[in-house]
């Protein structure tokens, strides 16, 4: 699986990852917990 660490500001935002052909991203939990966060896109909600 390959994976990649997405980060905004030098703060963690989510892994972006792959694996069997299927991409998957998630976000980090500090980073959707954290007041100020927001989705990075409609149709990648944090929760």
């Amino acid at each position: 699986m390959r994976s990649l660490t997405v980060f905004l500001n030098d703060q963690a935002v989510g892994t972006l990852s792959e694996g069997a052909d299927l991409w998957r991203f998630a976000y980090d939990a500090q980073w959707a917990q954290a007041p100020g966060s927001f989705d990075l896109t409609p149709g990648l909600p944090r929760t």
